[in-house]
């Protein structure tokens, strides 16, 4: 939290300087010039602002629900070593079975995480695991491992939106998650939602599959529209047995005028056959 405002204030500072520069050099020799340039400025620092407030509250409630999570596995720990040590049987010591106890645990995660809509189903053992596995990720995404680039995306509800671009320009958006990959075929799939505006701009923006360690990229697909609406981005690729060892990088790129959101991924294992 401390870091985390000391984050902003170094920013907002940062704003302030790097406006009152621009107003100096760029000074309107009338006053109602002056007038919007300042209206301008304000808006865009009240913009910035609410962004990095928003990701200051999600990491402190994310913060918080880690720490009590491990407190809550701790705690059965050191139940278990309690039992362990105590030597007599009829010693009323009560040990929480692991389903039941990982559910509860679940349930309270989800439940610290709710502080805005969408956060539905988190799977434990994938958030913590090193492996990227077969499944569905969704929201949120940086707690899976995934990062954003601020300035054009940011976290939204179960998703990520991403701002459109000025024309010709492209840049990746999302990207992660950093795990490791069993070797073997797989289907990788970006599910996204188009965003209402009132541009008639045709969606541009796609993935790649990217191991950093070695600078190979393993496929790359663009976003197409689907039956039931939405969009959606397949690539199908084989992960060499060499690279069991070796991190994945999904690169979420935008290159139109058109926003969009980012629901998630899917991965499954296909038949080598």
């Amino acid at each position: 939290m401390k870091a985390a405002k000391r984050k902003i204030a170094r920013f907002r500072n940062k704003v302030v300087n790097f406006v009152r520069k621009r107003l100096a050099a760029r000074k309107p020799k009338d006053v109602n010039g002056r007038i919007r340039q300042l209206e301008a400025a304000y808006d865009a620092m009240a913009q910035d602002f609410a962004v990095l407030k928003a990701e200051q509250q999600m990491a402190a409630v994310r913060q918080q629900a880690l720490v009590d999570y491990y407190e809550t596995r701790i705690d059965r720990i050191y139940a278990r070593l309690s039992a362990q040590t105590a030597g007599v049987e009829t010693v009323g010591i009560h040990i929480a079975q692991d389903g039941p106890a990982d559910d509860v645990i679940l349930d309270g995660f989800k439940k610290a995480l709710q502080v805005q809509g969408g956060y539905v189903n988190i799977p434990l053992p994938s958030v913590l695991s090193d492996y990227l596995e077969p499944g569905d990720i969704r929201g949120p995404l940086t707690l899976q491992g995934f990062k954003i680039r601020r300035g054009i995306a940011q976290e939204q509800g179960d998703g990520v939106l991403v701002q459109k671009l000025d024309r010709g320009s492209q840049q990746t958006a999302l990207y992660g998650p950093y795990k490791k990959l069993l070797p073997g075929r797989y289907s990788l799939t970006l599910r996204a939602q188009a965003v209402d505006d009132r541009s008639k701009s045709r969606l541009d923006a796609g993935f790649d599959i990217f191991c950093p360690s070695v600078d190979r990229t393993f496929g790359e697909a663009q976003l197409a529209a689907t039956a039931e609406g939405d969009y959606a981005a397949t690539v199908v690729f084989d992960w060499p047995i060499e690279l069991a060892e070796r991190e994945v990088e999904l690169r979420v790129v935008q290159r139109a005028l058109k926003p969009f959101k980012i629901i998630g991924f899917d991965i499954r294992a296909k038949d080598n056959n």
